[in-house]
């Protein structure tokens, strides 16, 4: 079983949910998850909120290839990039680890979207 890579129309809303994120592991870390003040759930919240209208959004395209690719420690390897080109390389560079990969829907959404983004996770 490999991780999902997850197709974003446009690499802003990415970056958007990338920053979110950043803010909510930032608040998580600072508070954490048990009793944090009413005003941090409150903000948790609304982030996860967001987050989610974000995905929802978005209508995300799954899984166009599919990689088995680990970090050092049997995790799955998690990355954001932001350009077509870097998706190649990615590709390229982990060839041996790619199990799926559908190239007729991958070049249909760049044609498309020129601006997406992909997550591995």
């Amino acid at each position: 079983m490999g991780q999902h890579t997850w197709f974003y129309k446009d690499a802003n809303t990415l970056k958007e949910k990338v920053a979110l994120e950043q803010r909510l592991n930032s608040l998580t870390k600072e508070h954490g998850v048990i009793f944090p003040p009413a005003e941090v759930v409150i903000e948790m919240n609304a982030i996860n909120d967001k987050i989610d209208q974000l995905d929802k959004d978005e209508k995300l395209i799954r899984d166009l290839f599919r990689t088995g690719k680990r970090n050092p420690n049997g995790t799955y390897y998690e990355e954001d990039l932001f350009t077509k080109e870097d998706v190649l390389k990615f590709i390229r560079e982990n060839r041996e680890t790619i199990f799926y990969f559908d190239r007729e829907g991958f070049d249909e959404f760049w044609k498309k979207y020129p601006n997406g983004a992909v997550r591995l996770q």
